[in-house]
């Protein structure tokens, strides 16, 4: 006789659904390191992006950068409580990132040295990156 029998089946089942799970679990760890790779990219960039508004001294103002739960601001001001809203630049993340430390930083119009230093702590979930910024605005990470 030809065909299968029921254990056959059964076996090459169970396979699928291991490997099916095995898939599921590296796609959800593949994917939470790439979301917190992708914010602490995000935010170097807007490190950046402020410190550079700010040493050309664009709108003749210090500029910043606000970091909170799924989002990055750059801003116009000398906080960001007082800032021109007008002029925000918000990048939106996934709400499982979550920032602590420094989370607000403004940058000195032509000398760009920030006005605060420290270090800005990214986590998602049990992960997370660091990034420290010193008084002449360099930034390791």
């Amino acid at each position: 006789m030809k065909g299968a029998s029921i254990i056959e089946i059964i076996v090459i089942v169970a396979i699928i659904g291991l490997l099916a799970s095995f898939s599921t679990l590296t796609y959800s760890t593949w994917r939470a390191q790439n979301e917190l790779n992708v914010a602490l990219s995000n935010s170097v960039d807007n490190f950046r992006r402020a410190q550079t508004l700010a040493e050309i001294a664009q709108n003749d103002s210090n500029w910043g950068v606000k970091f909170e739960t799924g989002s990055i601001t750059v801003f116009k001001g000398i906080s960001y409580v007082d800032r021109d809203l007008t002029k925000d630049e918000k990048i939106s993340l996934p709400l499982s990132i979550v920032f602590s430390g420094l989370t607000e930083v403004v940058f000195n119009k032509l000398s760009g040295y920030p006005q605060s230093t420290g270090s800005l702590t990214i986590t998602r979930i049990n992960d997370t990156k660091q990034i420290t910024i010193n008084s002449k605005g360099s930034l390791q990470y």
